[in-house]
């Protein structure tokens, strides 16, 4: 028999100081960009104040190319972001004209077959003779 345990349930979660666990959260700043850390699950990223300053690197360190190359591949992805919202907004925009321009084409469309209409009636006339004209041809 193994002088292993087979009991996976026995991992403990890590915990912080304060007892709250631990978490694995991604940096955005441009000095360590993408890097994973752990801190307590009190950190709050937008002020920067941890929970019992609990704070360990979970990667090792990045080289400047590697921050180079991240921070370079974080700015296209924000300006492609950009980009294709500004072309959400036109797409969006097009669709609208297109929308008019239907109505309008409908219109159109109606205001011939009037006009058809009205051309084929008026064709259809009596001469001084009583004679009715359909189209030049004349019947009695």
């Amino acid at each position: 028999m193994s002088d292993r345990s087979c009991d996976h349930n026995s991992e403990e979660v890590k915990k912080c100081y304060c007892g709250h666990p631990i978490s694995v959260k991604k940096s955005s700043t441009m000095d360590d960009p993408g890097r994973r850390f752990e801190s307590c699950k009190l950190y709050n990223s937008t002020t920067k104040i941890r929970g019992y300053n609990y704070f360990r690197w979970y990667d090792t360190t990045q080289t400047e190319w590697q921050r180079h190359i991240i921070n370079k591949i974080n700015l296209e992805n924000k300006m492609l972001t950009s980009k294709m919202e500004v072309m959400k907004e036109e797409l969006k925009s097009l669709k609208e004209d297109k929308s008019l321009l239907r109505m309008e084409v409908d219109k159109l469309k109606k205001k011939l077959k009037s006009v058809k209409e009205e051309t084929t009636k008026s064709k259809i006339d009596h001469n001084s003779n009583g004679n009715t004209q359909v189209r030049g041809k004349e019947t009695e």
